[in-house]
């Protein structure tokens, strides 16, 4: 019965050491918490090799995601097999000591999940209620016009990802932002310029 950490955050700026446990094998991504788990790397290959008995444990359950579909699809994957899911932060499991679900980790997770996608929701709608009130005051600018950088300039200034992007034609936007950690938005006009 093997012990797994997952440990998400969005980007590689933020500080992910307080998730780390060294007593688990660890599966790391930066990623979006909108990218649902099974298209992240590790959070993929985490789901293809767990099998019955194995525990997954994550810091809290928005770890997983930001969207409930999601997160309860992949909790009721791993849920049928019989995977032991730990949300540390509350000290909830999904399995009791017996095997059975235990139902306080399903209402939690349900209603958690939820909460989580509603912030984020609530988060966008109040960004662009701001950008609106700012556009009405003339307080917003945006980018300036005549701002955009010559083709071979930008290409210059983003070679890694530019080498990145050439070694994987094949691979989609998403798993090559999470490679190149940028944008989705960037890695397509990076695209589109070679």
């Amino acid at each position: 019965m093997a012990k797994y950490k997952y440990i998400r955050s969005s980007t590689k700026t933020q500080n992910n050491q307080y998730q780390k446990n060294e007593e688990f094998v660890m599966f790391i991504d930066v990623v979006s918490g909108t990218v649902p788990f099974k298209e992240r790397e590790n959070g993929s290959k985490l789901l293809g090799i767990v099998k019955s008995g194995d525990t997954i444990q994550v810091e809290n359950l928005d770890r997983c995601g930001r969207d409930a579909l999601d997160v309860l699809t992949t909790l009721k994957f791993l849920k049928d097999k019989k995977v032991n899911v730990e949300i540390k932060n509350l000290g909830v499991c999904s399995l009791l000591e017996n095997g059975n679900s235990n139902p306080a980790f399903e209402i939690i997770s349900n209603v958690l999940s939820i909460i989580h996608q509603q912030m984020r929701e609530n988060l966008l709608e109040a960004q662009k209620k701001g950008v609106a009130v700012a556009k009405a005051k003339n307080l917003y600018k945006g980018r300036k016009k005549g701002t955009l950088i010559p083709r071979d300039k930008y290409l210059a200034q983003n070679k890694k990802s530019v080498s990145i992007i050439r070694k994987h034609p094949e691979l989609s936007l998403r798993k090559l932002s999470t490679l190149c950690d940028i944008s989705h938005l960037k890695v397509k006009k990076i695209k589109e310029m070679l």
